[in-house]
């Protein structure tokens, strides 16, 4: 029997740091919307989330987002999207990029996906690109997602298959590399997200072609094993084949005014919590960071490149004088 070793989401962050270090000025320099319109595998699999994503006016949550490619580009579609990872690095990457392109960004949280810092029923719709599998506690995720989206919101996913030898085989690599890899049979998904409180509303196979952008990284073995991978996905999409998926939240959609308002009349700053309490966070002057504003939990959360990092284990705890000084001179935004 393999005993793999455990990876938690911080091992996780650290591993994509790495990556994303090594990579920094090549994924600075790629321009996402060319990138759409020269890599047919990385176009088809953005295509995936926006023939779902059709019509939805409200706030689109990308859990996992990494640095952010989808997200971006889904931005300059007209869709409002919050871009939440829990590597801060990685979004603010993002974040870099969209200025030197000069488009607007992405809205951004630094966030643990278990706890996501979120007021209830303030989304419309979540996405997971390939990126639950990549999550501690998928169970406890989708139970977030499920607070999180308003009634009648979605959720879209892109997942990789349990019972697929190929990757069966990288996981086992991936976890000694230090990276969470976990895939999904179709059972499996439908049982999680119904335990969630979620409907399955399909679920089907499919492979995208292979990103040239990430093809030109690899070297010739490597290169030719996921063209053969993906010829024999197209083949036998029951035994290759990707997961992709879509849920519902029960529940009709709420009427102008309620909680899941359209995004051009929501304050991202309202819509923040502590991930802590729950409660309700002031967003302090000057970037000093964002404050618990209850009592019982005196955490101030720090910014990164002006991305709130709403992550519970890495909140300074703040003495009662402090927190009362920094709460009293209200020099802060709520809304």
């Amino acid at each position: 029997m393999t005993i793999l070793p455990t990876v938690s989401a911080f091992r996780e962050r650290d591993f994509q740091n790495r990556n994303i270090f090594g990579q920094r000025e090549r994924y600075l320099a790629t321009d996402v919307l060319q990138k759409i319109s020269v890599d047919n595998g990385y176009a088809e699999k953005v295509n995936q989330v926006e023939q779902v994503l059709a019509h939805t006016s409200g706030l689109i949550l990308d859990i996992g987002a990494n640095t952010c490619g989808e997200s971006e580009y889904l931005t300059t579609r007209g869709y409002s999207i919050i871009a939440t990872d829990i590597n801060e690095v990685a979004l603010g990457l993002s974040k870099e990029r969209c200025a030197k392109f000069g488009r607007t960004a992405p809205r951004y949280i630094a966030c643990d996906g278990h706890r996501l810092p979120l007021q209830n029923e303030s989304v419309q719709f979540a996405i997971f690109n390939e990126s639950l599998h990549h999550m501690e506690d998928a169970r406890k995720v989708l139970k977030e997602v499920h607070r999180v989206l308003a009634p009648g919101g979605k959720v879209f996913m892109y997942e990789p298959y349990a019972y697929n030898p190929y990757r069966r085989l990288s996981e086992v690599r991936d976890r000694f590399l230090g990276t969470i890899e976990k895939s999904f049979g179709e059972g499996q998904l439908k049982r999680l997200l119904s335990e969630a409180g979620m409907t399955t509303v399909s679920i089907r196979r499919h492979t995208c072609p292979p990103s040239k952008w990430k093809s030109d990284m690899m070297g010739n073995i490597h290169r030719s094993l996921k063209h053969i991978y993906f010829w024999a996905s197209r083949i036998l999409p029951s035994v290759f084949g990707n997961l992709v998926a879509v849920a519902e939240k029960p529940g009709e959609p709420a009427a102008a005014g309620g909680p899941a308002l359209p995004a051009s009349n929501v304050s991202f700053e309202s819509i923040l919590r502590c991930p802590v309490t729950g409660g309700r966070l002031a967003k302090l002057d000057n970037d000093i960071g964002y404050l618990s504003l209850d009592p019982a939990f005196r955490g101030l959360y720090r910014v990164y490149q002006g991305i709130p990092v709403l992550i519970r284990e890495e909140a300074q705890t703040l003495d009662t004088n402090s927190w009362e000084v920094l709460t009293g001179i209200r020099q802060y935004t709520t809304h």
